[in-house]
């Protein structure tokens, strides 16, 4: 799995499959369903309130059982309530890992890596089994909260 540099239309896997559900039908947070396969499965999570959908949605990838986050390139209004609907997703789908990769290159990178520690996310040894050898040569801190 490799992390291409994100614009609009990029996700953490591009090799995953995509898939979403609708919004919640309480204009709270959309539940992504992954399609059922052994492959990895690409999330989507966006946050509705009221007729107004966020305009950055936060993408994910299932792969056994640990959920790859990259929080998207600004943090706009919703970014929150998407981000739990990603932990609430972790857990329904048996995760015991969540991992959190940002870009060091990446803007407040060290204020968000403050912001995630203090929610629960340790930092990674860069050398750590969980993190996908792809990643070696990525430019990337890895975060990982423990969901069970």
């Amino acid at each position: 799995m490799k992390i291409p540099e994100r614009s609009k239309s990029s996700s953490i896997a591009s090799a995953a499959s995509s898939t979403s559900g609708p919004p919640g039908e309480d204009g709270g947070p959309a539940v992504a369903t992954p399609h059922p396969s052994s492959a990895p499965k690409r999330l989507t999570f966006m946050t509705v309130g009221g007729s107004k959908i966020a305009e950055q949605p936060w993408d994910a990838v299932l792969k056994g059982d640990i959920l790859f986050i990259s929080p998207p390139d600004r943090l706009l209004e919703g970014s929150k309530e998407a981000f739990v609907a990603l932990l609430e997703a972790a857990e329904e789908q048996n995760c015991n890992y969540v991992m959190m990769i940002i870009r060091k290159n990446r803007q407040g990178h060290d204020e968000l890596v403050r912001s995630f520690k203090f929610i629960g996310f340790d930092i990674m040894d860069p050398r750590s089994p969980l993190i996908p050898a792809s990643f070696s040569t990525e430019p990337i801190t890895c975060m990982l909260y423990n969901v069970k």
